[in-house]
C-alpha cells in the first residue's frame, strides 16, 4: 500500500512539458520552420525604407544559402520560430573624418508551446569610418558592385552576416535544448 501512494505521489507531482512533441520532432530529423518578417524601419530618414528592406532580404539570402532551416513561405504556414528585426539607426556623423552607425534591433521568439517565449532579443551596432561624407547616390545603388565594396556595403554585409548567424545559432540551440 505504501509503494501505490509513493507512485500516486510521483506521478501527481511530476510537471507537463508542453515542449515534449516538439523536441522529439526535431530528434527526428525534421527542420524548423521558421518565419522571418521584413524589417521594420524606426529611423524615418529619406532612404531608410530602402536601407531596411535590402539589410532584411541580404539577411534572408544569407540564410537560405545555408539552408539550416525552413523559412515559412506563407503567413498561413505553421512556423515553430518568429524572427522581427527593427532598423533602429543608420546614421552619418558630422565629425571629420565622418563615421556611419548601423543598429537593429533582433527578437526571436520560439513559438512551440502555448505561449512565446523569447529566445534572443538583442541590439546589434556596426560603425564604419567613410573616407569622405555618403552621396545620395551611395545609398541606393544596392545591386551594384561598387556598393558591396564600398564602406557603406562593407558595414551592411558584415550587419546580414552577423543577423544571419545569429538567427541560424540561437534557432538551433532551441531545437537541441
Amino acid at each position: 500500500m505504501r509503494y501505490v501512494i509513493f507512485a500516486l505521489l510521483l506521478v501527481g507531482c511530476t510537471r507537463e512539458d508542453s515542449s515534449s512533441y516538439s523536441t522529439s520532432m526535431f530528434q527526428t530529423g525534421r527542420k524548423a520552420i521558421v518565419a522571418i518578417l521584413p524589417m521594420e524601419d524606426c529611423t524615418e530618414t529619406n532612404l531608410s525604407t530602402e536601407i531596411a528592406s535590402a539589410l532584411s532580404q541580404a539577411v534572408v539570402e544569407r540564410i537560405e544559402q545555408k539552408n539550416p532551416f525552413n523559412l515559412a513561405t506563407s503567413r498561413t504556414q505553421a512556423r515553430q520560430f518568429l524572427v522581427t528585426m527593427q532598423l533602429i539607426q543608420h546614421q552619418e556623423s558630422v565629425l571629420n573624418p565622418s563615421e556611419l552607425t548601423v543598429s537593429v534591433h533582433l527578437k526571436i521568439l520560439d513559438l512551440r508551446s502555448d505561449k512565446p517565449k523569447v529566445i534572443l532579443q538583442e541590439v546589434l551596432n556596426h560603425n564604419t569610418l567613410l573616407e569622405m561624407p555618403l552621396r545620395s547616390t551611395d545609398l541606393v545603388s544596392w545591386s551594384n558592385e561598387a556598393f558591396r565594396v564600398s564602406p557603406m556595403g562593407l558595414i551592411h554585409s558584415k550587419l546580414s552576416r552577423e543577423i544571419a548567424t545569429r538567427i541560424e545559432d540561437y534557432i538551433t540551440l532551441a531545437t537541441k535544448g
